[in-house]
């Protein structure tokens, strides 16, 4: 497969350079025909990542599961707000040092293992829920002390708890 409409389009742009939506830089059936292609490749065998990854491109899934924003996400968030007001933040900034510290009282006490075969058991390898989410999470309910929690979700946050 070839795209040269887009390929000459881009040959144009500086890497890294910001585009505003209406300037045109890709022909969209091109980028559909592509888009089918590499949304193949994800789960595609390990050597032929592995080979991708070699030439600097990694190939990931844009799903709720991903580790990676979407651009979407990213011009939805606190980074592209207008709102954001940093004066406030740097305001706060003594009130967020003192919660740090409040909640770092209380990170000696997890002691979760590296690795579990008890499934009642959290662990920090083989588990959705991050090392620094774990973390905070266990400082913060120990910290707050909670009557009830409610959770949703696969049950890791609940072995946390």
């Amino acid at each position: 497969m070839i795209i040269p409409h887009t390929i000459k389009l881009l040959s144009t742009i500086k890497p890294g350079t910001y585009l505003p939506d209406d300037v045109p830089c890709f022909d969209k059936a091109e980028i559909e025909e592509l888009a089918t292609i590499l949304g193949s490749l994800v789960y595609a065998p390990s050597s032929l990542r592995k080979l991708l990854q070699e030439k600097g491109i990694t190939i990931t899934p844009s799903d709720f599961y991903s580790e990676v924003p979407t651009v979407a996400e990213i011009e939805s968030s606190f980074a592209k707000s207008s709102k954001l007001k940093l004066d406030k933040i740097f305001h706060d900034h003594l009130f967020l040092l003192e919660s740090l510290h409040k909640l770092d009282y209380y990170a000696d006490e997890f002691k979760a293992p590296l690795a579990s075969q008890d499934p009642t058991r959290y662990a920090w390898e083989g588990c959705a829920f991050s090392y620094s989410d774990a973390m905070a999470y266990y400082c913060m309910i120990r910290l707050r002390q909670p009557k009830k929690i409610i959770e949703i979700g696969s049950g890791a946050s609940t072995l946390v708890a």
